[in-house]
């Protein structure tokens, strides 16, 4: 049975960016895809299969589109390591292949400079999809990422 994953790309290359603020990147991530998805479904004549591919995410439906009213709202995430380099370059190779993915830009991320604060716009990771983890196309896109600490 194929397994839908979302992939974080988690940007490891600035000291300020701590457990807590990668843990609610992580969160603005899950969103974004979750809302980029909702979009697709609207927009696109791929809109079903996204639909599906959400749903058994969120584990609202089975393989075979069978509803489950039972789904916790989310499904598999694994959060990889990565550069802001590694970041662009594995997003557009996901999406060259067709895969869904993004970029998280935090227009107000906290940096902090002695006593202030500076709130700036930063792009701190990326999500990838997959409605198969194991799809060969997709391991050229993240299988040599290692998984953030």
């Amino acid at each position: 049975m194929p397994l839908p994953v979302l992939y974080i790309l988690m940007r490891d290359d600035f000291a300020s960016m701590n457990s807590g603020k990668a843990m609610a990147q992580a969160s603005h991530a899950s969103n974004a895809f979750v809302e980029y998805m909702k979009g697709t479904m609207l927009e696109t004549d791929r809109g079903l299969e996204c639909e599906h591919d959400c749903n058994r995410w969120q584990g609202f439906c089975d393989d075979n589109g069978n509803y489950n009213p039972n789904g916790l709202g989310f499904g598999t995430v694994l959060v990889l390591a990565v550069n802001g380099k590694t970041m662009y370059e594995r997003v557009a190779l996901g999406q060259a292949l067709g895969f869904h993915a993004g970029i998280v830009n935090d227009p107000t991320y906290p940096l902090r400079d002695g006593e202030v604060t500076h709130y700036i716009p930063l792009d701190t990771c990326a999500w990838i999809f997959t409605p198969d983890k194991d799809l060969p196309l997709f391991k050229m896109v993240v299988g040599d990422l290692p998984l953030h600490p």
